[in-house]
């Protein structure tokens, strides 16, 4: 048979650390509990947006912005030392918005930027008979060059462009 010691000087004092320990041990367990919980919706928030991320990697398209022009290829001739990038018109922009939408496209772009601050535009069409046309002189623009800007360069010389489309 088991007897039990009642100890005069540990009793209460036993008590309260119990008291006490399993106080502490359940608010860690509750803690815990949150702890699991908050990194649980941390997961699935990282999950959602990596979900996100891969479904627009998918479907580029989401990001094209309607009415812009696309870029459909970028070459690079190191004995020319130049970048020829082929732009796609496909909602048949016309007059300033397409050389805004152009200017735009093209200072977006990384390779674009990435080419050097300072550059020369050299901007031709190539139109339904596959004859190529310059569409306006040869213009420098820097990286942080304004579309106005560009634009005021270019704005004296459109009626060129302008007869192009009659006359095609």
């Amino acid at each position: 048979m088991l007897k039990f010691i009642k100890s005069v000087t540990t009793g209460p004092y036993n008590l309260i650390i119990g008291i006490f320990l399993g106080s502490i041990l359940t608010m860690i367990a509750i803690e815990f509990k949150i702890f699991i919980f908050t990194n649980i919706g941390w997961i699935i928030s990282g999950l959602s947006l990596l979900y996100i991320l891969f479904y627009i990697l998918i479907n580029k398209d989401l990001l094209k912005v309607e009415g812009s022009v696309q870029i459909l290829e970028i070459k690079f001739d190191r004995s020319l030392r130049c970048l020829t990038i082929t732009l796609n018109n496909p909602k048949t922009l016309d007059g300033k918005e397409l050389f805004e939408e152009i200017f735009k496209t093209l200072m977006l772009n990384e390779e674009f930027k990435k080419f050097g601050n300072k550059k020369i535009i050299i901007l031709s069409a190539v139109l339904e008979s596959n004859k190529e046309h310059n569409l306006h002189s040869n213009i420098l623009v820097e990286n942080n060059t304004l579309f106005e800007d560009y634009y005021n360069e270019i704005s004296n010389e459109l009626d060129n462009y302008n007869n192009l489309i009659k006359f095609e």
